[in-house]
């Protein structure tokens, strides 16, 4: 009987016990570094270029813990150069005159690796993310502007010379350098296609990754910058943070502009705005960060965060606010 008693509580305070805590849908605002560029999930973390500390910091997914901070480059040394005025009143709308002093000016993930520019040593360098280590730097021979990743390469953009490098990511060699339009910037990939933004030219390019060659030119406005792809949507945003500019949907099917809405002017500084696709829409940061259906080019989603930045990985918003600072939320 009195084994029967002990049973039964036991089993009474393991139904009473309270549930294991289930992860947060949303963190509170965390403190970056100075001038964080664009957060890039991969490996179960978030990663972030902080442009004034020549640092790639890697936040934990789930906790929001800044777990690692990885120096790969001296912005010191880009000052001391006197590589620009540190007023953006200094520069002409859309020149992005300001960014020629971050070190590092991107970050991105695939092959394997984390992926951060030196803009310092005109170089990009290779993160090792088991073990939060620079283990290679590749010579490019300039100030890279952005890059992005397919499994065979590392696509890297020239502003100065409008060109595109490819890196061999398996040999850590420069194994191509095919010219663009004037001023490329943001860099998407899809499949085979490698997509270019080319900002001076007001032009997004279609790179053929099987030959190394331009294949389509699609008119996106001035100044265009951010980009992101979902199936076959890709997605350009035109204008400087100082006018509104169009929201360009393209088809890649076509290669042809499939729609284009407003959605107001970006927010921060110039050069670092960017989207996040999805096979509904694309979410828009600015004063508020807005989803716009694809469907219908109307705005369906609002999260009062006023931004510059922002990713998605699953259901999880990855949002850098006009402060620096970075936010989770839950998509529906």
């Amino acid at each position: 009987m009195r084994f029967a008693f002990l049973v039964v509580v036991t089993t009474l305070a393991a139904a009473c016990a309270a549930p294991a805590p289930a992860e947060d849908p949303s963190l509170a605002p965390i403190a970056l570094g100075q001038r964080a560029i664009r957060p890039v999930p991969a490996f179960g973390s978030v990663w972030i270029a902080s442009a004034a500390e020549g640092t790639v910091q890697r936040v934990d997914a789930k906790s929001g813990a800044i777990v690692a901070s990885i120096t790969v480059a001296d912005p010191q040394r880009l000052l001391a150069a006197g590589c620009a005025p540190s007023s953006e009143h200094a520069y002409a709308t859309g020149s992005f005159g300001l960014r020629a002093c971050d070190a590092p000016s991107a970050v991105a993930a695939g092959a394997g690796a984390v992926w951060a520019v030196a803009n310092d040593a005109n170089a990009v360098v290779r993160i090792d993310p088991a073990r939060n280590v620079v283990t290679d730097a590749i010579a490019v021979g300039f100030d890279a502007w952005s890059l992005a990743t397919t499994d065979d390469a590392v696509w890297v953009s020239d502003y100065a010379n409008d060109t595109i490098a490819r890196i061999d990511p398996a040999t850590r060699q420069t194994v191509a350098r095919i010219p663009v339009g004037s001023g490329p910037t943001e860099i998407a990939t899809s499949g085979d296609a490698v997509w270019v933004v080319c900002s001076a030219a007001g032009l997004l390019l279609r790179i053929d990754a099987r030959r190394n060659a331009v294949v389509a030119e699609i008119p996106v406005g001035a100044w265009a910058l951010a980009i992101a792809i979902a199936g076959d949507d890709v997605w350009v945003r035109g204008g400087s943070a100082r006018d509104d500019g169009g929201l360009y949907r393209i088809d890649a099917r076509t290669n042809t502009v499939a729609a284009v809405v407003q959605a107001g002017a970006p927010q921060g500084r110039e050069g670092v705005a960017s989207l996040a696709a999805t096979s509904r829409g694309v979410w828009v940061p600015g004063v508020s960060l807005v989803f716009v259906d694809r469907a219908s080019g109307g705005t369906t989603e609002t999260f009062p965060v006023p931004s510059y930045a922002v990713a998605v990985d699953g259901n999880a918003l990855w949002i850098i606010d006009v402060f620096g600072r970075l936010e989770r939320r839950t998509t529906p």
